[in-house]
């Protein structure tokens, strides 16, 4: 299972990109690099370069942290994978401040929480995108700001 749980034959279906365009730019949100995508996917650099350029310009977005965030709302608009975490409500302030450049510490002193409780958070997190970096949630969270915003508009 990827990081955003979509399947990208079901992300593909849901949006304007293809199956392959879709599982590149998951790799992304789970946070590989071009060259890590390469190598998992067998292909060279050049293409993957190429696959997601198209799929930010199939989904009309700039950039693949914008592309990751507008594949995950296409195929679950309604629906958060952090939902139903244990703290969600706190997940959204934490992250808000760790992508102002706080320390977890600092971050959890902001959100209103114990340090403890902000690593067991982020960790739960982690755990249910399938990743091992805090990077991953900070594009999803990003992503999740900027559809809330859209929206309101």
């Amino acid at each position: 299972m990827d990081s955003t749980h979509v399947d990208p034959i079901r992300a593909a279906a849901t949006s304007e990109v293809t199956p392959r365009q879709a599982e590149m730019i998951l790799l992304v949100g789970e946070g590989l690099r071009t060259r890590e995508i390469a190598t998992r996917l067998d292909l060279t650099e050049s293409t993957v370069d190429t696959t997601i350029r198209d799929a930010c310009r199939a989904l009309g977005v700039r950039g693949r942290r914008a592309a990751v965030a507008a594949l995950a709302e296409r195929a679950h608009p309604t629906t958060c994978w952090c939902d139903d975490l244990p703290h969600s409500d706190h997940l959204d302030a934490l992250l808000a401040h760790l992508e102002r450049g706080c320390s977890v510490e600092e971050a959890a002193d902001r959100a209103g929480m114990s340090a403890r409780t902000a690593f067991r958070v982020l960790a739960a997190a982690r755990a249910r995108m399938g990743v091992r970096s805090t990077a991953p949630l900070l594009f999803h969270h990003a992503g999740r700001r900027a559809v809330a915003v859209d929206r309101s508009a």
